[in-house]
């Protein structure tokens, strides 16, 4: 019996926690590694096209079933010459501000991830969309390689929050990169 309490309350527990997500290793492309929800599809590029109006595409796009829910990668037109990060961070905060009607900065900074040095930001927003706002949860990172930046994407409406942000920071905490990929 006093085993079997303990273990009652463990499943219990954990069946409250917001991670159910199960990830899976995909590679975006040459030199680009990351674990993904099993569940995420990779998004059709007629899909990106109509969804992303923008002169230039993610590389990749990955999405839950309710389209709602996704994490994209980028590759920034603009060269960046060196690693100086907090620069990068500076000039991409101002980016995201332009961006949305109303953005609150949950955290900032520059991290490690395996061996790349990368700037995140943690962020909700308000958008605009149709005369309804639309709120997400975003958590970004920026990695310099062979002076392009790489731009790493999780996102969710913010009502979704709870059940995404420990999975949005492993998929983040599980980016690969190698020295070179261009």
């Amino acid at each position: 019996m006093r085993i079997v309490i303990p273990i009652f309350f463990f499943i219990i527990l954990s069946s409250f926690s917001g991670d159910h997500h199960k990830l899976t290793k995909v590679q975006v492309r040459e030199g680009i590694k990351v674990k993904i929800p099993e569940a995420f599809y990779k998004m059709p590029e007629r899909d990106i096209v109509e969804r992303y109006r923008s002169y230039k595409l993610p590389i990749a796009m990955y999405s839950a079933d309710d389209r709602l829910t996704e994490f994209g990668v980028s590759i920034s037109d603009n060269f960046w010459s060196g690693n100086d990060l907090e620069l990068l961070l500076d000039f991409q905060k101002s980016n995201i501000m332009a961006l949305f009607d109303k953005v609150e900065f949950k955290n900032q900074g520059i991290r490690k991830v395996h061996k790349s040095d990368m700037a995140f930001f943690e962020l909700e927003s308000d958008t605009r969309f149709a005369r309804k706002f639309e709120k997400k949860y975003t958590l970004l990172h920026y990695a310099v390689v062979d002076n392009r930046v790489l731009v790493f994407n999780f996102s969710c409406p913010i009502d979704q929050k709870d059940q995404w942000v420990d999975t949005a920071w492993k998929i983040m905490d599980s980016i690969r990169l190698k020295k070179s990929i261009f």
